[in-house]
């Protein structure tokens, strides 16, 4: 999901998008909505929803988003 956040200082006009459908909101799946499609799903993300967490200038929430480095996080928004 982080790949999906656009940012225009890296030159790139294209972002990744994820496989699969976007999650149902009226019967959302366990822990992160987004779990049942996520390639970097972990332990956690079926059973509890991760946290909203300040990343730049805007918001994340995602269990990898908080096991990062600052470093790895950086180096993933660039």
């Amino acid at each position: 999901m982080i790949e999906s956040i656009p940012n225009p200082a890296s030159g790139k006009k294209m972002i990744r998008p994820i496989p699969g459908d976007p999650p149902n909101l009226v019967n959302r799946p366990s822990g992160c909505a987004f779990h049942p499609r996520c390639p970097s799903v972990m332990g956690g993300c079926a059973t509890e929803v991760p946290s909203l967490n300040k990343f730049g200038r805007g918001r994340v929430a995602c269990h990898l988003h908080r096991s990062l480095t600052q470093e790895d996080k950086v180096a993933v928004h660039a």
